[in-house]
């Protein structure tokens, strides 16, 4: 049965707990009514009765930095200074500085309040992306890296500029789509060329988005198999880049198993890649207007290890392109695999050695053995008698009573 409380309004029963606190405080509302509707045929607002049986405060701000504007709402609607509100109210405010940064937060009301605003500082800051090409689109992602990250596609106007705030330490990245570009040929990845900052002040950008049309020149590394690496993270520093045109930028954050260069149609790419125990690498490509794969191969250096006998012979390592090694036992000497090196053994009365090993693991060491040689004393020069035990040269090499000893011939 539908409750009377006066001026003929009736409230349904019901467990809504804002109808019970109006039903419960029947003397306030009865009060409200006599008041603001004394003409009985007047229809009463819902909204109204239960407005007056909150608390009302009054707020107001002061000390507005000089040239910023301050301004604070609940919900859509402006107030003024100073206002009166209702208790529980959430007052949303934005401080707009000189610069155009901006401090903007909320207040729950609860009690008379007066904000003073120079004690706010800026936890928004400006940020504007321009381009030098005329984009079709750009996309931004907010708080990039995080759970509540989302991406903005925003369609460029004439004048080339977006500008969005963003919270401050926010990290956003932002990459664009230009005109003139066709999907096929920017297969690898459909974003291009990524950007990030960490927001920390206003900021005005200007983004070398660096391509009519998205060329890509994408490099496999091979180990020296021929299997491909799938994981170049560790190796990203490890390549250089240049080309005809400054128009060009490589990417690596979401093809870990590429190296990736977009560039301008008809470009010709250079590239040197130089890792720790690998043979350096130079190469380039023309990049053309489709997409075009390369592969170099990584080659290991290795050591190769001649050890001689014996062991105090003189050992002499040599590979065209490498310095040559030569000393006294075994010597070693660092190559690509694959390489030949050519070696040589020499010694004092013994048979000189030489061959050539391909170096093809590492490390790899041999042993080589020379022979000692065999003489002769040439005596075809000397004459001589011998009588009672003595030995008379009668003719020899040299001069007077001095000899020269007999030489000694190879066999």
């Amino acid at each position: 049965m539908p409750i009377n409380i006066g001026k003929n309004l009736k409230i349904q029963p019901t467990n809504d707990t804002k109808v019970s606190k109006f039903v419960r405080s029947y003397d306030k509302i009865y009060n409200y009514i006599e008041e603001k509707y004394q003409d009985e045929t007047q229809n009463i607002s819902l909204y109204d009765l239960l407005t007056s049986m909150l608390e009302t405060y009054t707020i107001s701000y002061d000390n507005v930095p000089t040239g910023a504007t301050f301004t604070w709402k609940i919900g859509s609607q402006t107030l003024t200074n100073p206002a009166t509100v209702y208790s529980g109210q959430v007052v949303e405010y934005e401080l707009l500085y000189s610069d155009d940064s901006k401090c903007v937060g909320s207040f729950t009301v609860d009690d008379d309040y007066v904000l003073d605003v120079s004690e706010l500082e800026p936890n928004q800051y400006l940020i504007s992306i321009t381009s030098d090409k005329t984009l079709r689109s750009l996309h931004v992602t907010r708080h990039y890296g995080t759970p509540d990250s989302y991406v903005i596609d925003y369609t460029m106007d004439s004048s080339n500029v977006y500008t969005l705030y963003a919270d401050k330490n926010e990290v956003i990245s932002y990459w664009g789509t230009t005109s003139g570009y066709s999907g096929i040929e920017r297969d690898l990845d459909i974003y291009g060329v990524n950007y990030q900052l960490t927001v920390i002040q206003n900021n005005n950008i200007s983004i070398p988005f660096p391509y009519e049309a998205f060329i890509c020149l994408l490099i496999e590394l091979d180990d020296e198999n021929g299997n491909q690496i799938t994981n170049l993270a560790p190796y990203y520093d490890s390549i250089t880049f240049s080309g005809t045109s400054s128009n060009f930028d490589y990417k690596r954050d979401y093809y870990p198993s590429y190296f990736a260069v977009w560039t301008e149609k008809n470009n010709t790419i250079s590239w040197n890649i130089n890792i720790s125990g690998y043979g350096p690498i130079s190469d380039s490509a023309v990049v053309g207007t489709t997409t075009v794969m390369k592969t170099n191969t990584l080659v290991p250096y290795c050591s190769y290890t001649l050890t001689p006998i014996p062991s105090d012979s003189t050992v002499t390592l040599a590979a065209s392109g490498y310095n040559t090694v030569s000393g006294v036992g075994a010597q070693t000497i660092t190559v690509l695999k694959g390489t030949n090196v050519v070696w040589m053994i020499e010694k004092d009365d013994y048979e000189t050695g030489s061959g050539t090993t391909t170096v093809t693991t590492n490390p790899q060491s041999e042993t080589q053995e020379i022979e000692m040689r065999n003489f002769k004393v040439n005596i075809d020069d000397y004459e001589y008698t011998l009588e009672d035990g003595i030995l008379k040269l009668t003719k020899y090499v040299g001069s007077g009573t001095t000899p020269t000893t007999p030489g000694l011939e190879n066999i």
